[in-house]
C-alpha cells in the first residue's frame, strides 16, 4: 500500500473514532499482546468440541487465511464496543468454521447476524448504531491491511 493510502486510511480512521465520541474508544492490541492466536484459540474451541486436533488445526487455519492479526483487530474492535464477549465471538467464529462458512467483520450484515445469533434476541437502534460504527471502523483495519 502506497503512504498516501495509508495516511487516508489513517486519517479516516482517526475521524471516525473522533466522530464518534458517544461510543466507547477502541483500543487495539496487538496480537502479541493476545494470550494465543484467534487461529488456535478457534482450534482449542472445536477440539473441545470433539474434533480431532489435526482438523480442528486444519478448520481453523482455512478459516483465519493468514489474516490472524487483522481478525484480532476486528474481534477487539467488538469486544471493546459491544456487549459481545471475547468467549461468546469465538465460540460464534468456531461454529462458522466448522461449517465451513465465512464471516467478514467489517460486512455490517454479518455482524448483526453474529450479535443476533449470539445474544437471541432482537437488537435495538442503540445496538444497530452501534454496530455499524464497529463495521466502519473494521472496514478502514481492512484498508490498512490490505
Amino acid at each position: 500500500m502506497t503512504n498516501s493510502k495509508r495516511f487516508l486510511a489513517l486519517t479516516f480512521l482517526a475521524t471516525t473514532l473522533v466522530l464518534s465520541a458517544a461510543i466507547p474508544q477502541t483500543t487495539f492490541l496487538s496480537t502479541k499482546q493476545q494470550s494465543s492466536s484467534i487461529s488456535s484459540q478457534i482450534t482449542s474451541t472445536l477440539y473441545k468440541r470433539g474434533l480431532d486436533e489435526e482438523t480442528a488445526k486444519e478448520l481453523s487455519q482455512k478459516f483465519v487465511q493468514d489474516n490472524d492479526e487483522l481478525l484480532s483487530l476486528m474481534i477487539n474492535n467488538l469486544i471493546n464496543n459491544s456487549s459481545l464477549t471475547k468467549n461468546e465471538i469465538i465460540n460464534y467464529l468456531s461454529k462458522q468454521a466448522l461449517l465451513k462458512k465465512r464471516v467478514d467483520l467489517s460486512s455490517y450484515s454479518n455482524v448483526v447476524k453474529m450479535a443476533q445469533t449470539i445474544k437471541s434476541n432482537t437488537l435495538n437502534s442503540k445496538d444497530f448504531k452501534i454496530l455499524e460504527t464497529i463495521c466502519a471502523r473494521n472496514e478502514v483495519l481492512v484498508t490498512i491491511f490490505s
